[in-house]
């Protein structure tokens, strides 16, 4: 009885960590993730919105952080994305 509670607390712990970020994209619990440097040339794929969009250009990166610097990067202000689009974005 005892190690069915205590592997119950173990996978609990493990979900409130993972649901709060400190494992995404291998970084260590309070590591703040980076957004990468290098840059690329990105075509919008067909109903992507910009967290998707960030996600799968910089994964591991906070995806608002990265969409925010695509919007800057390209001088939008725009809400919506349109498929076929082409952006300079963070890659990596």
């Amino acid at each position: 009885m005892a190690l069915a509670l205590v592997s119950a607390l173990i996978t609990l712990w493990l979900g409130l960590v993972a649901h709060r970020g400190g494992l995404v994209g291998g970084a260590v619990a309070g590591t703040p993730a980076r957004i990468p440097d290098r840059l690329a040339v990105v075509r919008v794929e067909a109903g992507e919105t910009w967290d998707h969009l960030a996600a799968r250009v910089a994964p591991g990166a906070p995806a608002g952080q990265v969409a925010d610097r695509i919007r800057e990067l390209n001088g939008l202000d725009a809400a919506t994305l349109t498929a076929g689009q082409t952006l300079i974005a963070p890659v990596g």
